[in-house]
């Protein structure tokens, strides 16, 4: 069963278009998410968790949870056949652009770098405003030190943080 999404047309931050955002620095491409190989062992274990919360949500009568279940099982099977979109992402001179959406250094508390290859190398950007989450970009086959060197320029560099969040390890050991 294949299913077909047409995916919405991306919306564009009227206050700051994302045309005129100072001169390209650095640029590259990178997908939005990790593909996984997921094994049959994996479709097994996720099938029997899946089945067992349902069961037990049926079994309590919360059936909000067994929709929940029921939403999330769909959503992972819509993610799993399809391709992650390419993403553009550029450092200027007056903050980064990830595909259509314009950050201002201003904007931006901090950067850190993780890079133990072939694993792990990966950008994050913390931003000043507490509700946004960190963003993680892949660096692909960028140089690390001059993606440093050149965000060095402009925000400061969190030296302590010296691997990936515990979150995204978990995300990756999980395969999601």
């Amino acid at each position: 069963m294949e299913i077909d999404i047409k995916k919405p047309d991306p919306v564009k931050d009227e206050t700051v278009p994302t045309e005129n955002v100072g001169k390209t620095i650095l640029q590259w491409k990178f997908p939005e998410y990790e593909e996984h190989v997921r094994g049959f062992v994996w479709y097994i274990v996720t099938g029997i968790i899946s089945i067992s919360l349902l069961i037990y949500a049926i079994i309590v009568s919360n059936f909000l949870f067994a929709i929940i279940i029921v939403i999330v099982d769909l959503i992972i099977l819509i993610q799993i056949n399809r391709k992650p979109d390419l993403i553009d992402f550029k450092i200027t001179d007056e903050g980064v652009v990830i595909g259509t959406s314009f950050t201002p250094y201003k904007n931006i508390s901090n950067f850190w770098i993780i890079y133990n290859p072939p694993k792990v190398k990966t950008l994050y950007i913390n931003y000043k405003a507490t509700i946004r989450p960190d963003i993680t970009i892949p660096l692909e086959n960028k140089n690390p030190l001059r993606v440093r060197e050149v965000l060095l320029q402009y925000i400061e560099e969190d030296l302590e943080k010296e691997e990936e969040s515990n979150s995204e390890q978990i995300r990756k050991f999980l395969k999601l």
